[in-house]
């Protein structure tokens, strides 16, 4: 109705898909069909459907609720499959589980590495990059034989599977106050992936039921029912603050007018029930872009100030942009590096780490000693909003505690998160203080130069004496503070460097080390009969100690990561 158009429905698949439910020694399918699959005794029933499956030749996916339980669940699900697997398979996930190991040494990193090596993985966000990738070859090339994943599989990566099974279909909702079923719509992304093309008669997903109401509820529930209507973005107001302001930026509309005849076309409006609703929302943003400084309003016109387009351009929520240019006017010092990443942590386009128990009473301490390095106004204890502010100075912590050059094992376990989280508020924070830089530029505010130390300390994870030297290609956290160590503190240093000390100080990797000296200039970056001094290596020229730079970012040189040479320089991805 919205497009005035004509629905297409298309079912197919290039191989079937069967959904159904587990219930008792059975499966019940949607077309009434059902075959035996026995639970032994003391056995779950997941176990016992990855033991079919296995028997059956395929491999199974098995969907949980949470982080914790998609580890839980691999491990022990591959001592289901251990004992099936044939000596090539085990050869090959041994491989597999070194070059885990390689990412980084990290808790996570050898339990995933331990659960691979036996013919199981768990999968989800928190997990590196590198180390997402290598579960997901492994599992593709048929070498893995059951994943334990959390819902973020289930879109936008091709990983099909025989069986699929949705072990959890609810999950901890705080909004809710307890646990909450899954939206049709997750459940059949999930179900999808069951079924390889070319290699399977055809695909089963299945849900797990304890009692036969609870049978026939999941078949109500997700096996007959449509997927949810599709939801229009705009509703949520960050996404309309950004959207309003792109749309006067770009011209698209220059009155209020104007602006309400474009939202009246979008799907929102079709969606929003109550009359009057999206006239007073409109005006509420505008009232706001116009007091920040982002729009002008002549009467009835609109026109973007030229601090709006530069925020429009940054694709920056609005709200997240006026943070910043409050804090950064409101510094009466050069800021230091933990008020910038606090900054850019109680931003909108952060999402900030969680307090624990116990975190509250630490964080209100740091802020009473830093209270002068911080900037803006610290909130009362008793407003509602200091609760946000010590989530946010946590993560400035954690982000201080990076670019401090604390190795990722330290952080992830003292902040209770995964390589990929940390991962993913580095980057986050990155691109907040690139945007921070260039709006400190665009107000003519002195503190631009700050802003970008902080920028590339924690871009690198570094501190400010190896800014010069990590912006080499290749080099990395690690490296340069190896480098920094033997005397080599600038890129005209390492260009002029004496070459077994740049080897030396790169652990013997002579590729690595060419690779360093050809990207910083070196008009002769070859070590042929170059050999290392200092202590870097065994004394043959072999590597001393496994290197693990993981998480940095900017120098990935494909030529500078083969096997011996293996560092995690990643970026969190969708998966």
């Amino acid at each position: 109705e919205w497009l005035d158009a004509e629905l297409v429905d298309s079912t197919w698949r290039p191989i079937d898909l069967k959904k159904g439910v587990h219930y008792g020694q059975a499966v019940h399918l949607e077309d009434g069909e059902q075959h035996e699959l026995g639970v032994g005794d003391g056995e779950k029933p997941t176990a016992a459907i990855v033991r079919d499956t296995l028997a059956d030749g395929g491999s199974t996916l098995v969907f949980v609720n949470s982080r914790r339980n998609a580890e839980a669940a691999a491990r022990r699900l591959a001592g289901t499959v251990e004992s099936a697997l044939t000596d090539e398979e085990r050869e090959r996930l041994a491989a597999v589980a070194g070059e885990i190991r390689d990412v980084s040494d990290t808790e996570t990193s050898e339990d995933l590495a331990s659960a691979v090596e036996r013919g199981g993985a768990f999968h989800h966000a928190g997990l590196a990059s590198d180390h997402r990738s290598l579960v997901e070859d492994a599992f593709r090339e048929r070498a893995l034989k059951v994943v334990a994943a959390t819902p973020t599989l289930a879109a936008g990566v091709n990983t099909p599977s025989r069986r699929v099974v949705v072990r959890d279909w609810r999950r901890y909702d705080g909004a809710a106050g307890g646990m909450k079923p899954l939206s049709v719509l997750e459940v059949h992304q999930m179900c999808g992936r069951a079924g390889r093309p070319g290699l399977d008669p055809y695909g089963e997903a299945l849900l797990l039921a304890n009692s036969h109401d609870e049978l026939d509820e999941l078949f109500d529930r997700y096996i007959w029912t449509e997927p949810e209507p599709v939801r229009s973005k705009l509703a949520a107001e960050p996404a309309l603050r950004t959207h309003l302001l792109a749309t006067v930026a770009s011209g698209f509309a220059s009155s209020r007018s104007g602006l309400l005849e474009f939202l009246d076309r979008t799907l929102y409006a079709t969606q929003t029930g109550e009359s009057g609703r999206l006239e007073r929302v409109a005006d509420d943003m505008l009232d706001y872009l116009v007091a920040n400084d982002f729009l002008e309003r002549d009467g009835e016109d609109l026109q973007a100030t030229s601090l709006g387009h530069t925020v429009s351009r940054l694709y920056l929520d609005p709200m997240s942009a006026a943070e910043i240019v409050d804090g950064l006017r409101a510094a009466d010092d050069r800021p230091s590096a933990l008020a910038l990443f606090h900054l850019a942590s109680r931003t909108p386009d952060m999402y900030e780490l969680y307090l624990r128990s116990g975190d509250s009473e630490e964080y209100t301490m740091l802020a009473h000693e830093r209270e002068t390095e911080l900037l803006g106004a610290v909130p009362s204890e008793f407003e509602d909003r200091w609760e946000d502010w010590l989530s946010a100075l946590k993560t400035a912590r954690m982000l201080e505690d990076w670019a401090s050059e604390l190795d990722e094992g330290t952080i992830t376990d003292r902040y209770g998160i995964g390589p990929g989280d940390l991962r993913g508020k580095v980057d986050t924070a990155e691109w907040l203080l690139s945007a921070a830089e260039r709006l400190a530029g665009e107000l003519g505010l002195e503190w631009a130069p700050a802003v970008r130390e902080a920028r590339t300390r924690v871009q690198h994870g570094i501190q400010s004496e190896l800014i010069d030297l990590a912006g080499v290609r290749g080099v990395g956290r690690k490296r340069a503070r190896r480098l920094f160590e033997t005397g080599i503190e600038t890129r005209a240093d390492l260009r002029n460097a004496d070459k077994p000390v740049v080897l030396g100080a790169l652990r013997g990797r002579r590729k690595t080390a060419e690779n360093v000296l050809e990207n910083v200039g070196r008009a002769d970056p070859s070590m042929e009969g170059v050999e290392p001094s200092g202590s870097g290596t065994d004394g043959s020229g072999g590597v001393a100690d496994r290197e693990d730079d993981t998480a940095a970012r900017g120098e990935d040189d494909p030529t500078a990561r083969g096997e011996a040479d293996r560092e995690d320089q990643s970026s969190l991805g969708e998966f």
